[in-house]
């Protein structure tokens, strides 16, 4: 699995600022399952805005690849965090 992760994190690095588009394209969905190794790529490479972004898409795999990231975040900086959650409402 590392090896996986380490892969998507090289590819997400090489993309520049599109990443919407190849995360859709390498969900895994529809199917048996998400690509759990791409979801921690993302949470490894993302910055927190582009975090907050997803979390905040539409889209099913964007949603789950920004969340999993702020959970991520919230070790890091928890304060911050449930500070912008409570100003969004949640």
């Amino acid at each position: 699995m590392a090896g996986r992760i380490a892969h998507y994190r090289t590819e997400l690095q090489n993309r520049g600022g599109d990443w919407e588009s190849y995360l859709k394209a390498n969900s895994g969905l529809p199917g048996p399952r998400a690509n759990l190794e791409l979801v921690g790529a993302v949470g490894e490479e993302a910055d927190s805005d582009l975090l907050w972004r997803l979390s905040a898409s539409n889209d099913e795999f964007l949603a789950l690849c920004g969340t999993a990231g702020l959970g991520g975040l919230v070790i890091g900086e928890p304060d911050k965090v449930l500070r912008r959650l409570n100003r969004a409402g949640f």
